[in-house]
């Protein structure tokens, strides 16, 4: 399936071409056609008829000139609105069209077994969607740097780690949500701990990102930027100088979990956790070939699972709740239980086009 997915990405790409004898138009709003067009700046349509036109790769010197063209956002930004705009106003703009920028983090999945496994990204409902990929614009680099470089000490430091052995209350996804929605007193920051019976969906084990790997100071666990040799904690010995810096390896990993109330996304599974869970070690993994590593991933992928959570909600830096995993256990049930479940979970995911 990998090998597949990776031939696909080699020869599915855009490219700069040239339209031969096209049909060029005036649009006007009341035509027909204009609900399978997207929303332009152009006051043209080219229509391309086979027979009469043709449209073919344009390899002539020039090429690259153009290529940059495929970055550029087909309309103006100053229409752009945020995710929660959207969510905040969702009768306001319904039956609208609206302009994202967003980073794709999540991608659903439509199979019919565990093993075959087709991943779509496609416009299932409004025709005039228009995607620019990676597009060439100051806001792509600091969306995109905001998601990629945080801090993984800020997050969750002030707050003790619970034992999961300890941890008896069971909740939902939609319960953890509700539970965060609640309005924290003046001053204090939702937290909690519980545990989750939910399928994992994703494990980023095989991204060729290199944050998933990072060198911790050994003693007070703070991340050492590449440039240093030692954390800059003052109160850590390593960090203040009174002894020797020992540096590890430690891994940085984001899980999708899914239950029948909901999705969590991002879900945080990091340090020592993260080698109890996948069974080697920071240095062990680094060392890992990309199919090893996917058959980590598949020791857990698509099946339920009993997940020790430490939640913290957002504050006012922070605007997301974190989602610490503390432990993750393969239930192991009944054999007719558990294809029961997993037939659910497959049919559901048919059904809902993912």
């Amino acid at each position: 399936m990998l090998d597949l997915t990776m031939s696909l990405n080699l020869n599915l790409n855009l490219n700069t071409v040239e339209v031969i004898n096209p049909k060029v138009l005036e649009r006007r709003p009341d035509d027909k056609s204009e609900i399978f067009v997207p929303s332009v700046t152009s006051t043209c349509s080219l229509t391309v008829n086979e027979g009469n036109a043709l449209v073919q790769i344009h390899d002539a010197p020039t090429r690259a000139k153009y290529e940059p063209l495929l970055m550029l956002p087909i309309k103006k930004l100053t229409g752009l609105r945020t995710l929660k705009s959207i969510s905040e106003n969702l009768e306001a703009l319904r039956d609208q069209y609206v302009d994202v920028l967003v980073v794709v983090t999540f991608v659903r999945f439509r199979f019919r077994n565990r093993r075959q496994v087709s991943v779509k990204l496609a416009d299932f409902v409004v025709r005039k969607t228009m995607i620019t990929e990676n597009p060439d614009i100051p806001q792509c680099a600091a969306i995109r740097n905001t998601v990629q470089c945080y801090d993984n000490d800020i997050v969750s430091e002030n707050f003790a780690t619970p034992n999961p052995d300890t941890i008896t209350s069971v909740m939902t996804i939609k319960e953890i949500s509700e539970k965060l929605n609640k309005k924290p007193k003046q001053g204090e920051r939702i937290q909690f701990a519980t545990i989750l019976k939910a399928y994992v969906m994703d494990m980023n084990v095989e991204s060729l990102s290199p944050a998933i790997l990072s060198t911790r100071c050994a003693l007070c666990k703070k991340v050492i930027a590449d440039n240093q040799d030692s954390c800059m904690n003052l109160e850590c010995p390593s960090g203040n100088g009174t002894r020797v810096p020992l540096n590890v390896m430690s891994l940085n990993l984001k899980v999708n979990l899914k239950d029948s109330t909901g999705y969590l996304i991002g879900c945080r599974l990091f340090g020592d956790v993260a080698e109890r869970v996948l069974g080697c070690t920071a240095n062990e993994f680094q060392a890992m070939i990309l199919p090893q590593r996917t058959e980590l991933k598949w020791k857990l992928a698509l099946e339920k699972c009993d997940i020790r959570l430490h939640v913290l909600g957002p504050t006012a830096t922070i605007p997301n709740a974190i989602y610490n995993i503390l432990s993750i256990c393969r239930i192991q049930e009944d054999e007719d239980t558990e294809d029961t479940e997993d037939t659910e979970l497959i049919n559901n995911f048919v059904s809902n086009d993912y």
